[in-house]
Order: structure tokens, then C-alpha cells, then sequence
């Protein structure tokens, strides 16, 4: 007989990296996470977020943006060259850390998301020239919205599964307005 499902490595590592970025980024405006896996399975996490002991107005989402340290490189300050197999990212690497990443020999980078106004092609790019595998999980996080749930055309049970939650959410959220 057969245990339970398990989910691979890539996709637990994305499912832990959302859950470091919504328990540990302080940056009110975007938060990502990141997990290195190691050859021997043990984990590195990393988050967006303030150098160490550093304070930032996160009040300006534009001025706080040349103080804020990358989930990957929160990660890659913990790794040796070589020494991690798998990169997992809640959204994909800047062109940035792309190039951290290859300094680090990590060939194998998963990734979520795509933050709006990234130069994707040039992440993309540099990947390609150092051999980097840049492969996209669409895992549904918790912040996934029923717009987005629809956008990716879900099957109809899906579909009816994800209203039913909703309906249920609103439902208790209008049953602890009433008086008791």
C-alpha cells in the first residue's frame, strides 16, 4: 500500500518559499521568497527585505526599492559555489540575481510568478548564456484571486470548488456580523 501524496521538491520548495516571504518580508508592497535546496536535501530560506539590523521607509514603494535586499541573494549569502541543486523563487530572478545565481552554479532555478515590469528577456537571456534551466510552477498561493483562478481556465469542478470556498468564507464572515 501506498503512503499519501508528496509533493516533488520544486513544488514544496515554492510552497515554503511563498509561506518565508508571507511570514518574514517586511516589504509591504511585493514579497518574495526563496529556498535553496542543498545536494543533501537540507534548506536555505531567504526573504525580501532590510539588511540585518538596517531600517527602511517602507512608506514609498519607490525609495525603499535601492535598500531592499532580494530574496535570492538572502538565500545565496548561505551557499557555496556548487553546493546547491535546486533554486526555488516565488517570482522570477532580476537580471540581478540571475547573475548571482550563476556565480553560485546553480543550473536548475523554478520560479512562480513574473513581477510586473521585470525585463524578463533579459533575465532570460542571461540565464540562457550560463546555462541556467528557468522552469515556471504555476502553483496557486494563497493570495491567488478568483480573477486569477479564472484566467487560467480551471476545469469546472475546479471552478465550482473555489466559488464554494468563497461562498463559505462570506457566508461566516456575515453570520459573525449578526447579533447574538
Amino acid at each position: 500500500m501506498n503512503g499519501r501524496h508528496r509533493l516533488n521538491w520544486p513544488e514544496t520548495a515554492i510552497k515554503l518559499a511563498y509561506h518565508i516571504a508571507e511570514y518574514r518580508s517586511e516589504d509591504p508592497w511585493v514579497q518574495v521568497g526563496a529556498v535553496g535546496i542543498k545536494y543533501d536535501k537540507s534548506l536555505i530560506l531567504g526573504y525580501n527585505g532590510a539588511p540585518s539590523g538596517a531600517n527602511i521607509n517602507w512608506s514609498d514603494r519607490d525609495e525603499r526599492r535601492p535598500y531592499v535586499l532580494h530574496a535570492e541573494e538572502n538565500v545565496l549569502n548561505f551557499a557555496k559555489p556548487g553546493e546547491i541543486e535546486i533554486l526555488a523563487v516565488t517570482h522570477l530572478p532580476c537580471e540581478h540575481c540571475i547573475k548571482l545565481i550563476a556565480q553560485k552554479k546553480i543550473k536548475r532555478v523554478y520560479y512562480s510568478e513574473i513581477l510586473p515590469n521585470y525585463n524578463k528577456e533579459l533575465t532570460i537571456s542571461i540565464a540562457e548564456k550560463f546555462h541556467i534551466n528557468l522552469i515556471q510552477l504555476c502553483l496557486p498561493s494563497k493570495k491567488s484571486s478568483l480573477k486569477t483562478a479564472l484566467s487560467k481556465k480551471p476545469s469546472f469542478m475546479v471552478l465550482v470548488k473555489k466559488l464554494w470556498k468563497i461562498l463559505v468564507m462570506a457566508l461566516q464572515s456575515f453570520c459573525q456580523l449578526l447579533p447574538r
